[in-house]
C-alpha cells in the first residue's frame, strides 16, 4: 500500500508544542489584575474562591463574580473580561469549573446545593440534594 511513505513522511514532520503547561515561574508569580474604572470595590477582601479552565481564571469575592485573562489561548494576561459586581457578593462561596461549567456554592443559594453557570456568567440550572434540581442528579439526601 501507499500508505506506509506517507505515515513516514507525518512522523518527519512531528512538531513538538508543549499546551498549557504549568512551570514554575507562573505558579510562583504575581500579575495585576486590572479592572474597570470604577467597577470594583476598594475594601480588603478576606476570601476568594478561584477556579481555572485553563485560558480564564474563574473569581468570586467582595467584588463579585469576575473573569480574568491568564495569558494562555489569546487571552491578556490580568484583564478582566466579564466582572458581575451583585453576584452574592456578600457571602463566601465555593467555586470549581469542570468541563466549561462554573459550580457555585454558598450559603445563600439554599435550597439548591450548587448554581451551575457556563463560563460566561450565564446560570445554566441548580443541583437540588435530592435530585430534583431544574438540572437533575442522582438523589443525595
Amino acid at each position: 500500500l501507499q500508505i506506509i511513505p506517507v505515515l513516514r513522511r507525518w512522523i518527519t514532520w512531528r512538531i513538538d508544542l508543549p499546551l498549557n503547561y504549568l512551570n514554575s515561574e507562573q505558579c510562583l508569580t504575581t500579575w495585576l489584575v486590572e479592572p474597570e474604572p470604577n467597577s470594583w470595590s476598594h475594601t480588603t477582601v478576606l476570601s476568594t474562591s478561584i477556579a481555572t479552565d485553563g485560558i480564564y481564571i474563574y473569581t468570586h469575592n467582595a467584588n463579585g463574580l469576575c473573569k480574568i485573562g491568564t495569558g494562555f489561548g489569546s487571552t491578556i494576561k490580568g484583564k478582566v473580561y466579564i466582572h458581575i459586581n451583585d453576584f452574592d457578593e456578600k457571602e463566601k462561596g465555593w467555586l470549581a469549573c469542570v468541563n466549561k461549567t462554573l459550580y457555585y456554592r454558598s450559603p445563600s443559594v439554599n435550597p439548591a446545593t450548587l448554581i451551575v453557570l457556563d463560563i460566561n456568567f450565564r446560570e445554566k440550572g441548580k443541583i437540588l440534594q435530592d435530585g430534583s434540581g431544574t438540572i437533575l442528579t442522582n438523589d443525595n439526601s
